[in-house]
């Protein structure tokens, strides 16, 4: 080989890189081998498996089997003792009936001829279930005549087999009525004194009670002793005398409370008590109401025929008429139109009289003139029609009235309601009144009285320093009401 100069030989270890398909014999012979092994082992373990499956399965049928030869074994045991019975029972000369519907078996024994009849399988006589049977009355005592009725009652199902049977036999009286478990004897004779058995079978279950009837005849009771030993009720003898008093016994535990009882009639009066000590000193007491305090009267003028309604709140008091002010001469006398003077309640133009104390002679003054607030934009000759009306009424609380001096009306302060609003009125009127805030503008509201009356235009003095309206000091170059002074009247909140 060219490169080093020297060959590389391969060995057998190396055989199997070299050519996979010349791996040695041995090799696969090994292989073969654990693969069967492993093949063996699966099966083995499968065949275990089956096995055991197997086994489970005959026991289960190995104890199926057994229980069912158990079960077996028990009914026929259970058969032989009920034909064991059914034999002792044919031996009885008394009549014996049994009947059974469905799978049930009869038999008929009267006297010494018995007839048997069987209908299906033994089945029947496996009665092993004792039913608890009972009549109702146990014991009845009934005079010729009367009715008598006896109840069956058991502890089986409604579709239990009922059979009456009287003194033993199979033939009940002709009088005798059967309904299921009811037996009735419309009229008692003599012939019915005796024992009447219930027999009740339902399924497995059998059973049987007995009651008495005693009936009373002119020669004495028939009946008596008639009802078997273990049916028997003990008769009530005569009480006997009371026995010597035995000893105390134990003392009891306590008795439940009892229910309360009435209230008793009430007792007499006692007498009043020591004096007791000063207490400690109370809790300050909650806020009183406001007191009424003096009554504060306000006048509202309408400025028309009508009288005004008083605002809410404020009691009426009257109605009248709107009076400014009156002079005698040369003297003039000015009203509060705040206070009830101003509401005069009739008019008359005039309204003075001259009086000599001396000879109390009285007489009109000539030269007396009054001055009356007017009916706006009334022309009439009737002289009523041009006065205007007003009401007296009294405030809840204190009422102020506030003039703006601007075109603006003013607001009632925090706390206070508006009564109502209007227009500033200075004619020989103060400010802080009501009666200073006219709801109405009227240019000439003044009516002027002396034996006759008249619109006119007050003339005032110039010493006054003022004019009939409060001007508004923001419209000085406006007109009409524009440049009046606008007003509210207030009252506060209670």
């Amino acid at each position: 080989m060219s490169g080093s100069g020297k060959s590389r030989s391969v060995g057998p270890e190396n055989f199997s890189l070299l050519n996979p398909q010349q791996v040695p014999q041995s090799d696969k012979m090994a292989t073969n081998t654990g693969v069967i092994r492993n093949f063996v082992i699966i099966m083995s373990i499968f065949t275990l498996i089956q096995l055991i499956i197997l086994a489970c399965g005959a026991y289960l049928i190995f104890s199926t089997w057994y229980k069912a030869e158990s079960v077996l074994e028990e009914a026929v045991n259970r058969e032989n003792e009920a034909l064991e019975r059914f034999k002792v029972d044919e031996c009885v000369c008394s009549p014996v009936r049994m009947r059974q519907t469905g799978d049930a078996v009869e038999a008929v024994v009267a006297g010494d001829d018995v007839n048997k009849r069987r209908t299906s399988s033994s089945s029947v006589l496996r009665k092993s279930v004792k039913l608890k049977v009972g009549i109702e009355p146990k014991r009845a005592t009934k005079r010729e005549g009367e009715s008598a009725s006896f109840k069956c009652y058991f502890n089986g199902n409604v579709s239990s087999m009922v059979e009456w049977s009287f003194n033993g036999g199979d033939t009940l009286p002709e009088n005798v009525r059967i309904s299921k478990e009811h037996l009735t004897i419309r009229v008692v004779t003599a012939e019915n004194a005796g024992n009447y058995s219930c027999t009740v079978e339902a399924g497995e279950g059998f059973g049987e009670s007995s009651a008495q009837l005693m009936v009373q005849t002119a020669d004495g009771i028939l009946g008596r002793n008639t009802l078997a030993s273990s049916d028997s009720i003990p008769i009530s003898g005569i009480q006997g005398p009371p026995g010597p008093q035995g000893p105390q016994g134990e003392r009891g535990i306590p008795g439940l409370p009892g229910i309360d009882g009435k209230n008793g009639i009430p007792g007499v009066a006692g007498l009043p008590g020591e004096r007791g000590p000063i207490g400690i000193e109370g809790l300050p007491g909650l806020p009183g109401q406001r007191g009424a305090g003096a009554a504060r009267f306000i006048v509202r003028h309408s400025q028309s025929k009508s009288a005004p309604v008083c605002p809410s709140s404020f009691i009426k008091h009257y109605e009248g008429y709107s009076l400014i002010s009156f002079s005698s001469g040369q003297e003039s006398h000015q009203t509060s139109q705040d206070g009830m003077g101003s509401c005069q309640r009739s008019f008359s133009p005039s309204l003075l009289v001259n009086c000599n104390s001396n000879d109390e002679v009285c007489s009109v003054e000539e030269k007396t003139k009054s001055y009356w607030l007017g009916v706006r934009n009334v022309t009439e000759e009737d002289t009523l029609s041009l006065i205007s009306r007003c009401t007296v009424c009294e405030a809840p609380s204190t009422v102020v009235t506030l003039h703006s001096q601007a075109s603006a009306v003013p607001a009632c302060p925090s706390g206070w309601n508006t009564v109502w609003r209007g227009h500033s009125f200075a004619f020989l009127q103060s400010l802080s009144s009501a009666s200073s805030c006219l709801e109405v503008f009227d240019p000439s509201p003044v009516i002027e009285c002396d034996s006759s009356c008249r619109r006119t235009l007050v003339e005032v003095p110039a010493s006054s320093q003022h004019g009939i309206w409060l001007a508004a000091s923001d419209t000085p170059n406006a007109s009409g009401s524009d440049m009046v002074s606008k007003c509210r009247v207030c009252s506060k909140k209670i």
